[in-house]
């Protein structure tokens, strides 16, 4: 297996343990946050589709998501670990809609209530996320440390390419008559130093570039190798 296969089959193994850790988060406002709000009111409530360990959106569950659309709150714990909670809005009301949003303000009104109950459901949804946190982490990690590898190889690939007197241009001047190759005079552990034709309409007269920036330039086809123009032959 190659390290960019290895690499891949790790960011993939992220995304899996990212879900599952979202997943136990819901699980948990399922199995005790919706019935908090719902022993506030006769209605059906749902959760919404994004949440996070100190915050998550409810919503009345009315099997349409159009007549939803507005209805939402969103209870959070903000830095102080104090809750908080906001909701939706909209512009037009129809009769319809207006008996839910009266509904919502009673609701959140009698949430204030529950504050205590509430914020134990945030731990319980931290803990459940954190139980994962070090898995995920690992991964991370090793996520890291090959990308880092490659990008060492990679340094090593194209800084190899830049020999003492080598001439290069950027992509975009190669065809112009105005172009000014750049040739590499000294190499430093980090930056290459070049030579180059002054121009008075330019904004970038520099010699010299960070190896990170002509090693990207280099990878991306920005820098390309510059091909002396051979003199016709005289016939």
């Amino acid at each position: 297996m190659t390290k960019q296969e290895k690499l891949e089959q790790l960011r993939q193994a992220l995304k899996g343990v990212a879900l599952l850790m979202t997943e136990a988060v819901r699980n948990v406002y399922k199995s005790e946050m919706l019935p908090i709000i719902e022993s506030t009111t006769e209605y059906k409530m749902k959760m919404k589709s994004d949440v996070n360990d100190d915050w998550c959106e409810i919503t009345f569950d009315l099997g349409d998501w159009n007549k939803e659309w507005g209805l939402d709150f969103t209870i959070r714990l903000n830095h102080n670990k104090l809750m908080e909670i906001t909701h939706g809005w909209l512009t037009y009301t129809t009769l319809e809609q207006r008996k839910y949003l009266i509904e919502r303000d009673k609701i959140v009104g009698k949430l204030w209530d529950k504050e205590e109950e509430i914020k134990a459901v945030f731990i319980n949804a931290k803990n459940a996320r954190d139980e994962m946190f070090d898995t995920y982490n690992a991964l991370e990690r090793e996520i890291w440390a090959i990308e880092d590898e490659i990008a060492q190889e990679e340094r090593k690939q194209y800084l190899g390419m830049l020999t003492i007197g080598s001439k290069w241009v950027y992509k975009w001047e190669q065809n112009s008559e105005y172009k000014r190759p750049m040739t590499i005079v000294k190499i430093t552990n980090k930056l290459v130093f070049y030579t180059r034709a002054y121009s008075p309409f330019s904004t970038n007269n520099s010699n010299r570039m960070k190896i990170t920036d002509i090693v990207r330039n280099l990878k991306n086809g920005e820098i390309v190798k510059y091909e002396e123009e051979q003199p016709q032959a005289s016939e």
